[in-house]
């Protein structure tokens, strides 16, 4: 079957929509195979399936094949997803800056199996990973247990071409946005590490109108 990324809309809220449940089914089986794993998308296939109500056997089976690879679904994806509605986009600019986020295993139920790592960078998220995974400039617990880019929460996402939307790149702004990104996942995902700054009083008047407006939600 043909790979369904880069192909897939992340802004849209079932991204899979469009593909048959055999399709999804299938996907769910490449995704989980050695050499092709993608937790992300496997989930994603999975979360389709649950949400048609004729498709309940193969969303069985879906998850059978998620515990014979003893992989565990992500289970906050869609919610994380949905947080990102709180993000107000830079202006269109030659932006030089990437946020990227990373998913982290190894967590208990309690705590969604996964935690999600955001950082920022002026390398694009798979090259960022890339370093991490190897250990140049990495947060802690991200060599070995570092699983994968998590592209649909990579805000601000992927443009038409392929290429990832970008942020401003200084040192201060590129906090700023990363630590938006944080904080918007820090109210879906359990877990969720990197840098951040707090308070939200310190950020520029003008800068995510809406997180700030909730400011009482996030606060530490």
């Amino acid at each position: 079957m043909t790979d369904l990324f880069p192909k897939l809309d992340f802004n849209l809220n079932r991204p899979l929509i469009e593909f048959s449940g055999e399709n999804l089914l299938e996907t769910v089986e490449k995704k989980l195979s050695p050499g092709t794993i993608d937790i992300e998308i496997a989930t994603l296939a999975l979360d389709e399936l649950e949400q048609r109500r004729k498709a309940t056997r193969k969303a069985r089976a879906a998850k059978k094949v998620f515990n014979e690879a003893g992989i565990k679904p992500i289970p906050w994806l869609q919610d994380a997803r949905e947080s990102l509605k709180f993000m107000e986009a830079p202006v269109k600019k030659n932006h030089r800056g990437y946020l990227y986020v990373i998913l982290k295993s190894g967590y208990a139920e309690k705590n969604g199996f996964y935690s999600a790592y955001v950082g920022s960078s002026k390398h694009p998220p798979e090259i960022r990973f890339q370093q991490h995974k190897k250990g140049k400039f990495s947060a802690r617990g991200l060599p070995k247990r570092g699983e994968q880019i998590l592209r649909s929460l990579c805000w601000p996402g992927i443009k038409d071409n392929g290429k990832w939307r970008t942020v401003p790149n200084s040192k201060e702004l590129r906090l700023l946005w990363e630590s938006a990104l944080h904080i918007c996942l820090e109210t879906a995902v359990p877990k969720v590490t990197g840098d951040v700054k707090y308070p939200l009083e310190t950020w520029p008047d003008n800068f995510q109108a809406e997180l700030q407006k909730r400011s009482s939600m996030f606060q530490k």
